[in-house]
């Protein structure tokens, strides 16, 4: 199932039976390329901000599955895993901000605090990332 992203904006948090608190900004949506997963991980690199400072992150996915590790190796663990996952998170040692991908919305964002300025968040570029 497919979500019309310029109709239903918020509809993908909502969808994806997470409850999250008020106050949390939220990057632009990136749709699930179904065609090309290591593109789509790929695209996690648009969602983290440009300087942060954090070198170690956390990974939990689908089945309670927990990682820490660099991007480089977090992406190499999602490049492995199925296109139908169901959802994987992953946040920095600091928590500042939280990435979550669904498969249910087809969609993965990131949500932050939005007391946080763009100068607390690193210069944050994704706010609206672009998918090359």
């Amino acid at each position: 199932m497919k979500c019309d992203y310029h109709k239903f904006p918020t509809i993908q948090i909502k969808y994806m039976r997470i409850r999250l608190r008020g106050k949390l900004e939220q990057s632009e949506l990136i749709p699930a390329n179904g065609k090309d997963w290591n593109t789509y991980i790929d695209s996690i690199d648009h969602l983290i901000p440009e300087k942060a400072s954090c070198v170690c992150y956390y990974l939990i996915v689908d089945g309670g599955w927990v990682y820490q590790g660099s991007i480089k190796e977090i992406k190499k663990i999602l490049y492995e895993y199925p296109q139908w996952m169901e959802d994987f998170y992953l946040f920095p040692m600091d928590y500042r901000w939280l990435l979550i991908h669904c498969e249910d919305g087809a969609c993965m964002c990131r949500v932050w605090k939005s007391t946080d300025s763009p100068s607390t968040l690193a210069d944050d570029k994704s706010s609206s990332p672009k998918i090359r």
